[in-house]
C-alpha cells in the first residue's frame, strides 16, 4: 500500500458503491416523503431530521478536525478514465462520506492510502458493513458488493447500469466460491435475512427505477420482506414489465450546473489555504476540464 495526499476533485466513489445510498441522499429522500401525502409523514419527517442532524454533525467534525483517517482509493484503469470528466484518477473504496463531507466543507486535499484493484472488492465489503445499519441493510449491501451470491455465480454487472451515461465496469468476477451462508456469517446476519436480500436483488434486476426507490427504502430501515413484496406488486401491476414500460420523465439537467457550482465553490473556499504549487495544480485541472467542453459551451462560460 502507498500513502499520499490527493486533490478531492481527482476522486470518485467506486462503481460498486453507486447503488448504496449515501447519508445525505437518504436524508433528502425522507424529507421528500415527509412532504408527500401518506400515512407515515410524521415518521418520515422524524427520520429526515435524525439523518440530517447526523450528517451535519459529521460535516462539522470534518470541518473542525479534518480527515483523521485516510481515504482508501485504487487507481482507475485507463480504459475507464475515458468516460470520466476532468482529471479523475482514482476510485474511492473506503471513505466516500469523508470525501463528500470534505467537498461540502471546502477541504481540497486529504491523505489517502492507495490499494490495488484486486483488493478493492474486499475492502468495500468491509467498509459498507462497518456502520450501524439494520440487519436487512447490512445483508443487502453485502449482496450489492457480491452479486454473484444472488445470481448463482454469474459475472458481476457494472453497478452503474442504472445510470444514463457511459457505464463504469466494476470488473468481471468469476464464478465465486462465496455462498449466501458464508456471506451471512461474514457480515453477522442470519441466513434467512441473507436469502431475503438475494431474492430482492434478483427481483430488482432489470428494473432500475424500482431499484432506486426500493434500495433507498431498505437503507432507511424498511424490512427486506416488506420491500420485496412491494416490488413484486409493482412489477405485476398491469402485467409483467409494466414498470419498465412506464413513460420516462424528461431529463433534468439542473444537477449539472449545481454540481459545477458546488465544485467551484469548494475551490474558492480552499483557495486561501492552498500553497502556490497546489494552486497551479487546481488551475491546470480546471483548464483541462474547460478544454474538454464543446466550443459553444466554452464560449458561453468565457463570454
Amino acid at each position: 500500500m502507498k500513502y499520499g495526499e490527493h486533490f478531492m476533485g481527482e476522486l470518485i466513489p467506486h462503481p460498486m458503491l453507486e447503488r448504496i445510498t449515501m447519508l445525505p441522499d437518504l436524508a433528502a429522500r425522507e424529507t421528500r416523503l415527509g412532504k408527500e401525502s401518506g400515512k407515515d409523514r410524521a415518521g418520515h419527517r422524524e427520520k429526515a431530521e435524525e439523518l440530517s442532524t447526523e450528517w451535519a454533525a459529521f460535516c462539522e467534525d470534518i470541518r473542525e478536525h479534518g480527515i483523521r483517517e485516510p481515504l482508501k482509493i485504487c487507481p482507475i484503469p485507463e480504459k475507464e478514465k475515458k468516460s470520466l470528466p476532468g482529471r479523475i484518477t482514482h476510485w474511492i473504496v473506503d471513505g466516500r462520506h469523508r470525501w463528500q463531507a470534505s467537498l461540502d466543507t471546502g477541504i481540497a486535499f486529504a491523505s489517502c492510502v492507495i490499494v490495488s484493484l484486486e483488493e478493492a472488492a474486499d475492502i468495500i465489503l468491509s467498509a459498507v458493513t462497518r456502520r450501524h445499519f439494520s440487519k436487512g441493510s447490512l445483508a443487502y449491501m453485502s449482496v450489492l458488493t457480491c452479486p454473484e451470491v444472488a445470481m448463482g455465480g454469474a459475472k458481476r454487472k457494472a453497478s452503474t447500469q442504472f445510470k444514463t451515461g457511459p457505464a463504469l465496469s466494476a470488473g468481471p468476477v468469476e464464478a465465486s466460491a462465496m455462498t449466501a451462508e458464508a456471506l451471512s456469517k461474514r457480515v453477522g446476519v442470519s441466513l434467512r435475512i441473507m436469502e431475503q436480500a438475494c431474492e430482492l436483488y434478483r427481483e430488482l434486476d432489470g428494473f432500475p427505477a424500482l431499484a432506486r426507490e426500493a434500495e433507498a427504502s431498505v437503507f432507511s430501515g424498511s424490512g427486506l420482506g416488506a420491500v420485496c413484496g412491494w416490488v413484486k406488486g409493482e412489477k405485476t401491476q398491469g402485467g409483467e414489465g409494466a414498470v419498465a414500460a412506464r413513460p420516462k420523465k424528461e431529463p433534468n439537467y439542473n444537477h449539472l450546473a449545481t454540481s459545477s457550482l458546488v465544485t467551484l465553490g469548494n475551490v474558492a473556499k480552499a483557495w486561501p489555504q492552498l500553497e502556490e504549487h497546489r494552486r497551479a495544480d487546481v488551475i491546470k485541472g480546471l483548464r483541462e476540464v474547460l478544454h474538454t467542453l464543446p466550443p459553444a459551451v466554452r464560449h458561453a462560460i468565457l463570454s
